[in-house]
């Protein structure tokens, strides 16, 4: 019985920590920090790589970091990174309810995606 509490504790208190980053990411990106917003979300990425809510922050932020004009040329491939981990946090959402809450209830769920074609579409515009 021991064992189940302490596995049930300690499962809440990561979550309970996961989801304090994310806020803090959030907060972040929200207030247009970008360059924090970053670091942190790279940070938070490595230590969780399945993470799909975490993956999907990481591609508006840095479809954001591409949008920057300041940023990109430091990260020029900002949009590449944002599609790829776009494309990790829809293949690791598979069986994750709240993230498939998110994608029903977010009218700019797919707002990155769309950024990042948009993007490549006026950086061509430009090179023609």
């Amino acid at each position: 019985m021991k064992k189940v509490f302490f596995s049930a504790l300690f499962s809440l208190l990561v979550s309970l920590t996961i989801g304090q980053d994310l806020k803090s990411i959030k907060k972040a990106y929200d207030k247009n920090d970008v360059a924090l917003a970053k670091t942190q979300i790279d940070e938070f990425v490595s230590k969780n790589p399945k993470n799909a809510e975490g993956l999907y922050l990481q591609s508006k932020i840095y479809n954001a970091v591409a949008a920057n004009e300041q940023m990109k040329g430091a990260n020029p491939d900002a949009r590449m990174i944002g599609f790829e981990a776009f494309k990790k946090a829809m293949d690791n959402s598979k069986g994750n309810n709240d993230f498939l809450k998110m994608m029903i209830t977010d009218a700019t769920f797919y707002k990155p995606l769309i950024e990042m074609y948009s993007g490549y579409y006026d950086a061509a515009a430009a090179t023609f």
